[in-house]
């Protein structure tokens, strides 16, 4: 009985680590209110795509609080338990463009690389903190994208306008 215990401990304890560690990210990416706020990716669907968008939170937020009247409160709530849960956020007949979403393609290059470690990975799409723009403007979408997954948040500098690793958590 005590060894069954102690399993339920220590998995309990497991998940809640984490739990812990996903919260502290997102708490991260969805209090960013900036300028140039940290890149989330999700899925939509719209009267013109459904798939996998990434977007700078605060353009996010705005646009819900224009639309659905959310404050920061709610916004926050529900865009977590939306991305945590694989859901899709309805925009309806939102202009992508003008809301300021980029749409994800599935690039081979980034799946291929992304399997060999994070590691591996950021060496190849980045110098340091910033950003290797020697890739098309698709490839570097779905670099956001895998880096989201992986829960490394990145966003544009408000001065140089280079993406940057923003991993000052």
């Amino acid at each position: 009985m005590k060894r069954l215990s102690f399993l339920l401990s220590v998995c309990i304890i497991a998940v809640l680590s984490c739990t812990d560690k996903d919260n502290s990210f997102y708490d991260k990416v969805l209090n960013d209110f900036s300028k140039h706020s940290d890149f989330i990716a999700l899925d939509i669907k719209s009267h013109q795509y459904i798939g996998r968008v990434i977007i700078e939170n605060n353009d996010l937020f705005t646009l819900l609080n224009n639309t659905k009247g959310w404050n920061k409160t709610i916004y926050k709530s529900k865009i977590e338990k939306l991305i945590i849960h694989r859901r899709t956020l309805n925009i309806g007949n939102t202009d992508l463009l003008k809301a300021k979403f980029l749409k994800v393609k599935e690039i081979n290059k980034v799946y291929l690389s992304a399997s060999k470690g994070v590691n591996s990975f950021l060496n190849e799409y980045f110098s340091g903190k910033v950003f290797n723009y020697s890739v098309a403007e698709d490839e570097m979408y779905s670099v956001i994208n895998q880096l989201f997954y992986w829960n490394l948040p990145v966003k544009l500098d408000d001065i140089s306008g280079e993406l940057l690793l923003d991993n000052q958590q």
